[in-house]
Formats: structure tokens, sequence, C-alpha cells
């Protein structure tokens, strides 16, 4: 299902004048609106403040525009951190036509302050933030980043491995000489993550070069490098079929991408060595292999073995390994989450030899599909030291899950049917109203009810989920179930 972007390339007022944006980009949702947008994106920093102390602060105005006009609208401020009076973050924001609060970005990289200070156009002190949310539109699953971070791969594979499948990246001013590997890294960015990348920027004056441009993982499918209001219809439909398809020794017959990469290409058990940590001299001197990084990787636990057919027909075993991702959630207090199998709609195609694994940390199914994984749980005195349900929902795309703690700060809802199977250990299933002991053996049947998992032992609890998508349902739907 196709869907409509209105890529302003504004001719910006300079940084001392930038609250006269403000007037400009409500005129510019409007008038994108008006032709059938679905979601209208503005340049970084744009329509501002560029400076701190603030003298404006755009966010309402914007959310307020894009309910009322009924679009999403993607643009650029600075967020106070709530310290120094100059100090900042950059932020992406992502406003929604529903009126739900607004999706933030925080810009990751590079480290501050220095990379907004002593210019001629930003002046603040930066601060860098450390999260790669991904957010739910009914068009697609959004990620937001920034500008320069197009030369950091990592910023985009993080986001495209929580499921983002159209990332927005605007930019600030004119690329000068980088303009040609700015342009080139950009389509980079969507073919190794089999995405559709959007990115524009500010003009100051219309001799200026500038770069609005879409991308996915074929081709480039819009550019401009002149001011205005470009209206581009996108269609995710083909990068969701190359996500899905495994790469074959043929694939380049009817592929323009490398399909796999997200998935069958990877190897997360190798996550900690890409940036090697430092050894101590007792280590070097040994010869000793450094440990893991923190946040790597751990060692695969459980052999899976998957079934499927050859070009005859016949039944063959396609794979039995160990399972091909696992990772650590430190910000859910620890949890192992193991991800051994998906589908992504009814009926389910069991044709093929892709490896359906999930590829990116998440909570839900697809909608009609369903999701198979294992979790470890640690014991609560250890995890509720460092769970962080307010960011850590938002990192696996699924903010709108949390439900705010009450009983237990890992309170959430699915929208799910979970058939819950106990492994190893005991566990405690707590509802809004009532808990109950589990063990192992033990079977759950999780309703799309409010709950949350607390380990009162010393021991890890490992736990087997099948999560099957199920329509929201009515209020007050919940009645008891009578055995038959």
């Amino acid at each position: 299902m196709s869907f409509r972007i209105a890529i302003v390339q504004p001719l910006s007022h300079r940084p001392g004048a930038d609250e006269a944006n403000l007037a400009d980009a409500l005129r510019h949702i409007e008038a994108a609106a008006r032709d059938g947008a679905h979601f209208v994106v503005f340049p970084e920093s744009y329509p501002g403040p560029w400076t701190m102390p603030s003298g404006f602060d755009p966010c309402g105005a914007m959310a307020q525009a894009a309910q009322r006009h009924g679009v999403h609208v993607v643009y650029g401020t600075l967020e106070p951190t709530g310290g120094a009076p100059r100090q900042a973050y950059n932020l992406v924001v992502m406003a929604y036509p529903d009126g739900r609060p607004q999706a933030r970005y925080r810009r990751t990289h590079p480290t501050g302050p220095w990379i907004y200070t002593g210019g001629a156009y930003w002046d603040f002190d930066y601060a860098a933030g450390d999260e790669y949310p991904v957010f739910d539109t009914v068009h697609g699953k959004v990620g937001l980043a920034m500008c320069s971070e197009v030369y950091m791969p990592e910023v985009c594979r993080a986001l495209a491995l929580r499921g983002a499948e159209l990332i927005f990246m605007p930019a600030g001013i004119d690329k000068r000489r980088l303009w040609e590997s700015w342009r080139s890294l950009i389509w980079a960015r969507a073919i190794e993550n089999l995405a559709v990348v959007v990115t524009t920027q500010n003009l100051f004056d219309p001799a200026e070069r500038g770069l609005a441009m879409v991308a996915g993982p074929e081709q480039i499918l819009f550019e401009s490098s002149a001011p205005g209001l470009f209206l581009v219809d996108v269609d995710l439909a083909r990068a969701r079929e190359l996500r899905g398809a495994r790469d074959e020794p043929a694939s380049s017959l009817t592929q323009a991408a490398k399909a796999g990469v997200l998935s069958q290409w990877q190897r997360p058990e190798l996550y900690g060595r890409f940036f090697p940590a430092p050894q101590t001299p007792g280590a070097a001197a040994s010869g000793a292999a450094p440990g893991p990084a923190a946040g790597s990787a751990p060692r695969s636990r459980y052999r899976r073995v998957v079934t499927g057919h050859d070009g005859q027909g016949r039944s063959i075993l396609v794979a039995d390994a160990p399972e091909p991702r696992t990772v650590r959630l430190d910000k859910a207090g620890g949890l192992m989450l193991t991800e051994l199998w998906e589908t992504r709609g009814t009926p389910e195609d069991i044709g093929g030899r892709h490896d359906a694994a999930r590829n990116f940390p998440g909570i839900e199914p697809m909608p009609a599909g369903t999701v198979f994984r294992v979790i470890e749980y640690p014991p609560d005195r250890e995890r509720l030291k460092h769970i962080a349900p307010e960011t850590f929902y938002a990192s696996m795309g699924a903010a709108h899950d949390s439900t705010g703690g009450g009983r237990h700060p890992g309170m959430h809802l699915t929208q799910s049917v979970d058939y819950v199977i106990i492994l190893e250990g005991e566990i405690v299933a707590i509802m809004d109203e009532g808990e109950t002991l589990l063990r192992a053996g033990d079977i759950l049947i999780q309703r799309g009810t409010n709950h949350a998992w607390s380990n009162r032992t010393d021991k890890p609890c490992v736990i087997a989920f099948v999560l099957v998508w199920a329509p929201e349902p009515a209020p007050g739907s919940g009645a008891a179930v009578k055995p038959g």
C-alpha cells in the first residue's frame, strides 16, 4: 500500500531570525496535506531553534498542525537537558496525526559538545543521546536519525535491527565538498538496511546546493538540489519482500539489493569483537583474549532444527545449528532474549528456505503473525537494579506496550495471545488483580492482559513463548474461561 511523503527543502531564515521558520513550516504542512501527503519531512533544526538558550519552542504548534491536517510531521528542534543553560539534545521529532505524544530521537553520534559550537550557524553545547527508538505508524515502522550520522552506519543499522523500514534522516546545511559522498551514503544506508531512507536540508540562498532525496534499497526514488516542496509516493512492499527473502546464488537475476543482510548474513555472536575491548597489561602479557564487550551477544544455548522441502517437494532438514540470535536486554534488567522464528501473516508461506528468526529486538508479532522465542529472566534482586521501562519499550519499538509500572516495573500489555511454557526455574505471573507462581512444566495462556514476570528466587527462570497476533479486544470482554 503506497503512501505520500512531502519533502520540504526550504529557504530557511538564518539563526537569529529562525523563529520566522515556524510560520513557514505551518504553511508547508497545510499545503502538503492539501496535496494528499501522509508524512511531511523538514530538515535538521527546522523550524528551530539553532542556539541555546532557546528563544522559542515549536513543538506545540507543530503537534497541533499535524493533528489538524491529519499528517505525520518530522521536524528538527532542540531539547534543553535541564543542566547548563547552553546544553541541549539535538532532536528529530515526529508529530502524529492522532495527537499521541510525539516521537523523539536525540542525536547519538558523535560525542559532544564540539560539533555545534564555534560555527556560523549552530551555537549550543550538544549532549549526545544513547537510545535508538523506533515508532509504529499505520504505514510502517519509522526510525529517526540525523545529518552526518549518515557517516556512522551503525546508527541506521541499529534502527533497522529494531524493525525500522522507513528512516528519516534530515540534515542541516549545504554539504559543500561532502555533497557527493553524502549522497552516496544516503543510498548506501538504504541498500544495506533494506529500507527507504529520506533526507532534506536547509537552504539559506537559492544558489546553495541542496540534497532532498528518497532512496530505496534498489534505486533512488527521488532527488533534488533545489528549494521547494516535493511529493513522492512510496511503497514499502519491495523492501519488506527483500527482508523476508533469502540470498541465493542466482538472486542477482531478480534482486538489485542483497536479501538476507539483516538476518541470513548476520553474526551477532561477533558483535562484541567489532570494537575490541582494551586489554589490561596482565592480560596482554599472558596472551589471553579480551572478554566480550558489555552488551555483546552471549554464547548460543539452544539447538534449533528447521525443516523444509527440496526442489522435488521432498521433506528435508534445512537447518540444524545453534539459535541465530540471542541478545542481552540491559534496559529490561538483563533479560536474555532468544528469537527462534516468526511468521508475518496468515496464511503463512511455508515455501522457500529463508531463515525467519526475527532479526530485530521487538515484542509484539506483526499483524496476523506469530513469534516464537525463549527468554531467560534473572532474579528480581538483580534485575530491578537495572530495569528502565521508560526507555526499554521504546527501544524495542513498543513504547505503546508499557503500562507504566503499577504492581511491578515490568508491567506491559501486548496485542497477542501468548502460549507460555516454563522450561526451568520458577516465576510469578502478576496481573492487575492477583498473581500465581509457575514452575517448570507449568503452562499459562496470556490473553492480551496487562502483566509482568517476577523472579523471586536466586536462580534464572527460562520461559518459552509463542505470541499470536490478536485484534484489540472490546473493553470489558475478558470473561472467565470455563473448562470444557
